[in-house]
């Protein structure tokens, strides 16, 4: 990999880390997701770059990529565990990351702490130098932490004009 797209990659990965830690921020009691979303998509705008894919904050049963549509009056509540899932790109070149957080309870830290433990763990697996087959084998055990319970899907849906998506068929309403 030559040194510019090193640097790029660098650049954006910063950029990913603070919008992250933004979002991570902002996800109060009362707070709209909708805000929330547009604040670290123009944090990334403000520091060159643009979103690599809208911003998703999926709260409680809702496992993956919901993003907030254009009118959407979702807000956090006190209890909400909620998936932040955002990353920017910068000429092609893309940073990608998601943290658990829970608003105003401490009710997930088991579930939080899992799943910072199952991405330490990917992390060491893909370290240079760390052969192909464990890598593989390393992959496979951090989906059993999560209880049955927890387990559940979405639907996808594409980008709408605005780039936001459409509410899932599993996110709660307003």
């Amino acid at each position: 990999m030559n040194e510019d797209v090193r640097e790029t990659l660098r650049r954006v990965g910063r950029a990913s880390r603070e919008a992250r830690g933004r979002a991570a921020e902002l996800a109060v009691e009362g707070a709209l997701l909708l805000d929330v979303a547009e604040e670290v998509e123009d944090l990334m705008r403000k520091r060159g770059l643009r979103p690599a894919f809208p911003t998703c904050i999926s709260i409680d049963t809702v496992a993956a990529h919901y993003s907030p549509t254009h009118d959407d009056s979702l807000r956090f509540r006190r209890g909400n565990v909620v998936k932040l899932d955002l990353g920017a790109h910068l000429d092609g070149w893309i940073a990608d990351t998601a943290v658990t957080v829970e608003v105003g309870t401490r009710n997930w830290t088991p579930l939080i702490r899992a799943s910072e433990l199952a991405l330490q763990t990917a992390i060491e697996a893909v370290r240079t130098g760390t052969p192909r087959a464990r890598k593989s084998t390393l992959a496979a055990p951090s989906a059993a932490v999560v209880s049955p319970a927890l387990r559940t899907t979405s639907a996808s849906s594409s980008p709408r004009p605005n780039g936001r998506r459409a509410r899932t068929a599993t996110q709660p309403a307003a």
